[in-house]
């Protein structure tokens, strides 16, 4: 339900209503009681006309919980969803009481009639911030905020010229491709595919071939999860291209580590262990240069990607060795990651019959977990409950179960 909630941030942008939403909110409510419908009508009435548009609309349940919000004067629905809901019921969004002023508003800096340059630098800035504590709390704060600022640089995009347009709508990549990893992150992987692709489109003519590189690792990476193996390979490959030495050390390291990914899902161990090997080096190599958003990319993190990609091969000692010295030297400021590394290595040390280890592991992936959630732990750790299920009479399991709140 709290996934629901996030998810429907990405897909509707709500404004607090004033005093007058009650009157608003009788009106969008009467539209409906009027014509004998259920809400669950409503939605899917809702369904078919975005689809008709080419509007992706959020679950079902979002939906439902979103249009109880309009209904109850809590929020009220965007330009979208009002325009959608006029012609669901054939009317007018006035009619339905949708045309409300803002509570504030402010106009966009202006320079020589376009958007002022200091935009770029500033919101650089927020998705930084954005970025960090995305690392140290996870998704959740963020999906709707960095959906919401796609939305207004494509915006601001059509006002702007020349290269400082060329420079919004990059900012609005990374912005796209920002909220695909968090939708990615909260358990939406087709959203995440979404923002991704949509993120693409942003650079498409320019000539950043290092946005174009790290957007195509991002598309493998969301194949690789959907085990899309053939596709996630074609697009690793395709990421790195002919000469990935053009590119700075993180992302070589990155593109290499989702290509060891991505040959261990069609189990072609010589490949995933040479490009595995690869991403350390990259990073040894160093380098000042790397764009700030690839700062997660630490040598702990590829040793934890490779790890994993070892164990889908069923090479559980190697996985082992890699995800330890990953859990062990963890950088500060990472927590979601290394709460996804324990849970990893406790996965693998179960699969390995070390069910104490697994145990031990797996206590200090929920400690990371509760602060920083994400979906992908929480995957792991369903993972790693069926594991230990023919061990559920041991002590330790016992005790492990009830540290997690699972029943024994």
């Amino acid at each position: 339900m709290v996934c629901d909630l996030v998810l429907a941030l990405c897909c509707t942008r709500c404004a607090v209503l004033g005093s007058g939403a009650t009157v608003e909110t009788t009106r969008l409510k009467a539209a409906r009681q009027s014509r004998g419908w259920s809400q669950m009508r409503l939605i899917a009435e809702l369904e078919r006309v975005s689809v008709a548009r080419g509007v992706s609309p959020p679950t079902r349940a979002s939906l439902k919980t979103q249009v109880s919000r309009w209904e109850n004067g809590h929020v009220e629905p965007d330009e979208v969803y009002s325009s959608l809901l006029a012609e669901v019921y054939s009317t007018t969004a006035a009619d339905l009481g949708l045309q409300s002023e803002p509570a504030l508003w402010l106009p966009r800096p202006m320079v020589d009639g376009q958007p002022s340059s200091d935009l770029v630098e500033s919101l650089s800035g927020v998705l930084e911030e954005y970025a960090r504590a995305d690392n140290a709390v996870g998704p959740g704060y963020l999906i709707g905020l960095t959906v919401q600022h796609v939305t207004e640089l494509e915006r601001v995009a059509a006002e702007a010229r020349g290269s400082l347009r060329v420079q919004i709508l990059a900012l609005c990549s990374r912005f796209a491709e920002f909220a695909g990893w968090l939708c990615q992150d909260a358990g939406d992987v087709l959203e995440a595919e979404r923002l991704t692709d949509r993120a693409l489109d942003f650079v498409e003519g320019s000539d950043d071939a290092t946005a174009r590189a790290y957007l195509l690792m991002r598309k493998s990476a969301i194949a690789s999860e959907r085990r899309d193996s053939v596709r996630a390979l074609n697009l690793a490959e395709a990421a790195s291209g002919s000469d990935p030495s053009r590119f700075p050390p993180q992302l070589r390291a990155l593109l290499a580590r989702q290509v060891a990914i991505a040959h261990a899902t069609v189990r072609n161990q010589l490949e995933s262990d040479r490009a595995a090997d690869e991403a350390l080096e990259a990073l040894a190599v160093g380098g000042s240069d790397a764009p700030t958003h690839f700062a997660y990319c630490t040598p702990a993190y590829v040793l934890m990607e490779t790890g994993s990609a070892a164990a889908r091969m069923r090479m559980y000692e190697v996985a082992t060795d890699r995800l330890s010295e990953a859990v062990d030297t963890w950088p500060d400021g990472f927590r979601r990651d290394h709460a996804l590394a324990h849970a990893r290595l406790a996965l693998v040390e179960a699969a390995r019959g070390n069910i104490a280890a697994a145990c031990a592991s797996g206590k200090d992936a929920l400690d990371l977990a509760t602060v920083a959630p994400s979906a992908r732990t929480r995957a792991v750790l369903k993972a790693l409950d069926k594991r230990l299920a023919p061990h559920e009479r041991s002590t330790v399991v016992s005790e492990f179960r009830s540290y997690s709140g699972e029943p024994d």
